[in-house]
């Protein structure tokens, strides 16, 4: 997303316009709901962040959640952006969706707990965040807030340890003066903690981290009181990280952190954090070239255990492996470059192919690049037996009896042959072989002759 964001210049209204509705069109042809919505998520993305764009990002995550209704990241993205509007009505079904479609049961108890809050302290139902739930062991049972706890007008922060199963509430009011409650697992804890007027707690645990001062400055309550460790940030979120403090910040397309450790002066230089790509149900394509470059291999060995190496009357001139492996590219530079403008890819994404890359996504450009190649070699050959590259080159496919071969087995041997591109493992045979003779002429008892 941030490579898309880059990549565009967002002060030419027309180029962006443009890649916008490149992407919603790209959700409209998706061939599943899942695919379509990471699209319309893409998009309502790069309109919030890059666009500031709120309404367009709403219309766009709302389009994610008609095309699947399961996808939590597309109803996590509209609940983040209608907490920042308050449009909190709005807020409550996203994120009681978000809670009972939680993966890992922490992750169940920290949103529960904050649909409790978001009830109590913005729409005023005070009744209905009475109980908050809390995990033991795997089943979930109601767990009563403090009586005191349930005051409106209070600011307050909730999390629970997903390790100790711990739950930490705070509340504070108008003066400073601050209440946190721990869960012991019978009853509830009370500790009184001293901040600042206007502190903003950053994490809740046993050494409650906050922001607070001006300058603003970040640091943690130690002994009962807030102790400042370092100046906060400027243009950054401030989180607490093991005992220190963790910044991050957006510098155009770059995403970067710093680090204060515990007892540090300060935070670390700014580090970019690296581009995280999920490939969650998108390396199926992997296990699936594996087996039909497993049955190419075998159906190559069966044809030519049973049919043997065929009488050539002619003694036709094999060509030269290096001078076929250039006819290829040759063949290929058409789609390639289709391919580098289709996708806006450069050159070094055209040359992963799907077997090399865990996230299909990545390997698009090849793959529309064997296809083009495929596709144009077999109708060339079909009607000359010759493509492209082996006309400049001299070359010609022709039975391996040294005859022409019929049209069938210049479309089967060009199908195979995009199974050697897009799986290069299978080409072994044909560089091991001394005339050259790989899967696809195996198969089809063909060769590639010169004249």
């Amino acid at each position: 997303l941030w490579r898309r964001g880059a990549a565009m210049n967002v002060d030419n209204g027309t180029q962006w316009t443009a890649r916008v509705e490149r992407i919603r069109d790209e959700a409209r042809a998706a061939t599943s709901p899942r695919r379509a919505a990471r699209h319309w998520v893409d998009a309502g993305r790069l309109l919030e962040v890059a666009g500031g764009d709120p309404v367009g990002a709403e219309a766009a995550y709302r389009a994610a959640l008609s095309a699947d209704a399961s996808d939590l990241v597309s109803a996590r993205h509209l609940r983040r952006l209608l907490e920042r509007v308050g449009r909190w009505e709005e807020v409550e079904p996203l994120l009681l969706r978000e809670a009972e479609q939680a993966e890992s049961a922490s992750d169940r108890g920290g949103l529960y707990l904050r649909l409790g809050t978001l009830l109590m302290e913005r729409l005023g139902r005070i009744e209905d965040a009475r109980e908050a739930l809390r995990l033991v062991g795997d089943r979930w049972r109601p767990l009563a807030l403090p009586s005191e706890a349930l005051q409106q007008g209070r600011r307050h922060l909730c999390t629970v340890d997903g390790a100790t199963r711990a739950v930490w509430l705070l509340w504070q009011d108008a003066s400073g003066h601050a209440r946190r409650w721990q869960w012991t697992g019978e009853s509830w804890q009370e500790t009184s903690v001293s901040l600042p007027l206007g502190a903003v707690p950053i994490g809740v645990d046993e050494r409650l981290a906050v922001m607070a001062g001006d300058p603003p400055m970040v640091g943690r309550v130690v002994m009962r009181a807030f102790q400042a460790c370092v100046p906060m940030p400027s243009d950054a979120a401030v989180l607490s990280w093991g005992d220190g403090f963790a910044a991050v910040r957006v510098r155009g397309a770059q995403v970067e952190w710093a680090e204060c450790a515990a007892g540090a002066e300060g935070f670390s230089p700014w580090m970019p954090i690296a581009e995280q790509r999920s490939v969650a149900s998108r390396w199926f394509h992997v296990p699936v070239l594996g087996v039909l470059s497993l049955g190419a291999l075998m159906l190559a060995f069966l044809v030519r255990s049973v049919a043997g190496d065929a009488a050539s009357a002619v003694s036709p001139v094999i060509m030269p492996k290096a001078q076929r492996l250039l006819a290829l590219l040759i063949d290929a530079a058409p789609a390639g470059g289709a391919a580098l403008l289709a996708f806006d890819a450069d050159f070094e994404r055209l040359l992963v192919p799907p077997f090399w890359s865990l996230d299909l996504a990545d390997a698009m450009p090849y793959l529309f690049m064997t296809i083009g190649t495929v596709g144009f070699g077999a109708i060339e050959e079909a009607v000359g037996a010759r493509s492209l590259g082996k006309r400049l080159l001299g070359g010609a496919v022709l039975g391996q009896d040294g005859v022409p071969a019929v049209w069938w087995r210049h479309v089967v041997r060009n199908l195979f042959k995009g199974l050697v591109m897009l799986s290069p493992l299978i080409a072994v045979p044909a560089v091991l072989s001394p005339r050259g003779v790989g899967v696809p002429e195996t198969i089809t008892r063909t060769v590639v002759v010169r004249g």
